[in-house]
């Protein structure tokens, strides 16, 4: 699952220094912005965490935070891209290149929802949804970093199986959308209002399984799930 490592970087003698400009941005401290700010983001929501308080959490000033952001919403958008790249690891041709096209889409599948159930970002769905009409801004960043980017890296799976013959799409990101929302289907709903707990590791995989062999039946592929 996602990593949840806690980064603590103290603040340098010369914080005053990193104001200059021109001064390359110190990754260490965005990286311990971004930490504290998933966090606090997943806990409580957009609407009640400040930026004061982001900076608190991670030992810089709010200058710092400034340096390396906008605001709250190009903050989330970064915390959500970077959860997106963690999860999209399961497509990471330098670690599938063996790998079966069918089971390289169900360990996607299963990265995927498996992290989205968790009690934590059920939570954190439920206050982003909450916030989206006050922040469009932050929905349209939400919204771009972590399911349109899950549903192109998806599609760059499918082109794979396009190539080998397995499957015969002529647009790889609809029928990703397509499998995205089967696996999604009831199952998350029902996490969403809190009438079923997350699912175990066998649902979850079979529960993925019906998907993608549902998906690769409707293209002409030839399933063995």
């Amino acid at each position: 699952m996602v990593s949840r490592r806690w980064l603590n970087v103290p603040m340098g003698a010369d914080e005053h220094d990193e104001r200059r400009p021109g001064r390359p941005k110190d990754m260490a401290k965005r990286e311990a912005i971004l930490t504290a700010a998933r966090s606090l983001f997943f806990e409580r929501g957009l609407d009640e965490v400040g930026i004061e308080e982001i900076a608190a959490a991670a030992d810089v000033s709010k200058t710092t935070v400034y340096s390396n952001f906008d605001d709250k919403s190009a903050i989330l958008g970064a915390v959500v891209s970077r959860e997106s790249q963690r999860i999209t690891l399961a497509l990471d041709p330098k670690t599938n290149d063996q790998q079966d096209f069918e089971q390289r889409l169900v360990d996607y599948g299963v990265v995927l929802l498996g992290f989205l159930t968790t009690p934590e970002l059920i939570a954190f769905d439920r206050l982003m949804a909450a916030a989206a009409a006050r922040h469009p801004d932050m929905a349209k960043a939400l919204v771009e970093a972590g399911p349109r980017f899950s549903q192109r890296q998806l599609a760059t799976c499918l082109d794979v199986g396009v190539a080998e013959g397995r499957v015969k799409i002529s647009d790889t990101y609809v029928a990703a959308g397509q499998l995205i929302a089967l696996w999604f289907g009831q199952m998350h709903m029902e996490c969403r209002m809190g009438v079923r707990t997350q699912p175990s590791a066998s649902e979850l995989e079979q529960h993925i399984r019906v998907g993608v062999s549902l998906v690769l039946q409707a293209y002409q592929g030839v399933s063995k799930c």
